[in-house]
Parts: C-alpha cells; structure tokens; sequence
C-alpha cells in the first residue's frame, strides 16, 4: 500500500489518508465491513491494486 511507518499522520495527503483508514479497517478482522466510497481520494493507477488488496484481505465469512 506504500505506507510509510514513520511518516505522520498529518502529513499524508488525502489518498495515503484513505489507504490508512482501509487497511486499519482490514486489519480488525471484523464479520462486517462497512466500507463508503473506499476509493475516494485515490489516484486511478492505485486503484486497480487496492481493489485487489481488499478482496483478497477478507474471509469468506466476512460481509462487505
């Protein structure tokens, strides 16, 4: 997801912003995923990549 550990919150711009809230929201491995226009912000050419990452990052016992 080219997230930087170090680099600060604030600092990001809107679609790093985006990636972040996805992958705290993946990483809860929740049974429901409520996800509102998850690719707002995001440049088109990381949006092919990230589509994959949430398909493939969810169970089959998780509703999205």
């Amino acid at each position: 997801m080219d997230l930087s550990p170090k680099q600060k919150v604030r600092e990001m711009s809107s679609g790093m912003m985006a990636k972040l809230k996805i992958v705290a929201t993946l990483s809860r491995n929740s049974e429901v995923i409520m996800l509102d226009d998850p690719l707002h912000g995001i440049d088109i050419f990381a949006r092919e990549k990230l589509i994959h990452t949430i398909v493939s990052n969810i169970s089959d016992a998780t509703a999205v």
